[in-house]
């Protein structure tokens, strides 16, 4: 985790993400997965599905509900991806 200026910047696997199910909201009120979120987009998490360990260890990231996140970036094969998490 880096503390870039109000940020949390975190880095993680887009195939984890795949098996999360994120569901989010943006600023127009359109409900979409994480996977739709495009470059430089702001959503705020609705749900974070799954369950067990990986679930958990997202939810300790900082992937909660209500938190706004930022994607930063897909990687060019589209695995890992960046997000920034608003504190």
């Amino acid at each position: 985790m880096i503390k870039w200026n109000n940020y949390v910047k975190k880095s993680v696997s887009s195939l984890q993400f795949f098996h999360l199910k994120v569901t989010l909201i943006n600023e127009r009120g359109k409900i979409m997965k994480l996977e739709e979120l495009a470059i430089g987009k702001s959503a705020v998490i609705l749900s974070v599905g799954g369950e067990g360990a990986l679930r958990q260890h997202f939810l300790d990231m900082g992937l909660i509900q209500g938190t706004e996140i930022t994607m930063v970036k897909y990687a060019p094969m589209g695995d890992p991806i960046e997000i920034k998490i608003h504190d």
